[in-house]
């Protein structure tokens, strides 16, 4: 339970950092992570930090509550391996990425891999134990 945890406390402070930055300061990410990208990508970056926020809050929640709502982990898990692919896909479609750029798409996917299968088998660890 400690690990699941401490994973979900780490994903809300990493997801704190990505969502401020997107945020307050769209430019300045673009420019480090992908300078050729259109102005108007800023728009949707920022919607995607939208997105990083409600990350923040499960998982705030499940670091708070994990043990008396197990469920939390799963859904945890969900964001997790949801971003996978779109990760993935934005490397393989996007252009103009920094080295910085490339080095977040390749690691971000494997992370978020590794922490989303971690979770969701944890919480049907905890279920099948339950019953």
């Amino acid at each position: 339970m400690k690990l699941a945890k401490l994973i979900c406390l780490c994903l809300a402070l990493f997801d704190l950092i990505l969502s401020v930055c997107v945020l307050l300061f769209p430019d300045f990410f673009l420019q480090i992570f992908q300078p050729s990208a259109l102005e108007s990508s800023t728009v949707m970056l920022q919607r995607t930090g939208m997105l990083w926020v409600v990350f923040i809050l499960v998982e705030l929640w499940a670091y708070i509550k994990g043990e008396k709502m197990i469920e939390l982990f799963l859904i945890v898990g969900a964001f997790r391996l949801m971003d996978v692919p779109a990760d993935l896909l934005w490397l393989l479609l996007g252009k103009g990425f920094t080295w910085f750029g490339v080095l977040g798409l390749v690691i971000a996917p494997l992370f978020n891999l590794i922490a989303g299968i971690y979770l969701v088998s944890f919480y049907f660890k905890l279920k099948k134990v339950a019953h």
